[in-house]
């Protein structure tokens, strides 16, 4: 009896303890940002088919549990490299549905842990006397994190993600996101 008398009373504790913290700043909100990206290719060799890009993103972070429902698009616009007489132009882009989980640093200060999965499509072109190019479109899975600061009037975000394309071979990106939302 004891034992559930306390299960009962710190259960009502936690509840309602639960009910009056304040949560994150992203609590209950739709988040919209728009930013510049940067993606370093960590496979072997000189081509980088990622580079600088754009991007942006849009979701939700439910009231109760800070949980982050979202998506982005970003769309890099690679690079290109020259050897023997050959050269090798690539792009590349992503669509990802993303879920996380939001952590109130402080009042203005979140941090988000999250997974990202869709697709990528990747497009390549290799010219010398003459072209030939290939794209497709596979499957992308990015964990990473985001890092928010809420002003008054906007959000900054500093966003990581570790990008891999399940391509063959696997491509590999350190993705760097900086941007401002609403």
């Amino acid at each position: 009896m004891k034992l559930t008398t306390m299960a009962v009373v710190t259960t009502a504790v936690c509840l309602l303890s639960t009910s009056a913290w304040a949560g994150p700043a992203t609590a209950n909100s739709l988040q919209i940002g728009l930013g510049f990206r940067y993606g370093i290719e960590m496979n072997e060799g000189d081509f980088n088919p990622w580079g600088p890009g754009i991007g942006a993103s849009v979701g939700y972070t439910l009231p109760i549990m800070p949980i982050y429902v979202g998506g982005n698009f970003d769309y890099f616009f690679g690079s290109s490299v020259e050897a023997g007489g050959f050269e090798t132009k690539g792009k590349v882009w992503h669509l990802m549905a993303e879920g996380g989980y939001d952590v109130g640093l402080a009042d203005i200060v979140v941090i988000r842990p999250k997974l990202g999965l869709g697709p990528a499509g990747m497009s390549i072109e290799t010219c010398g006397m003459s072209c030939v190019s290939d794209s497709n479109v596979k499957f992308a899975i990015a964990p990473g994190a985001a890092f928010m600061l809420f002003t008054p009037v906007i959000k900054l975000a500093l966003d990581l993600r570790y990008a891999i394309v399940l391509s063959d071979p696997t491509a590999k990106a350190l993705l760097f996101s900086v941007g401002v939302g609403f």
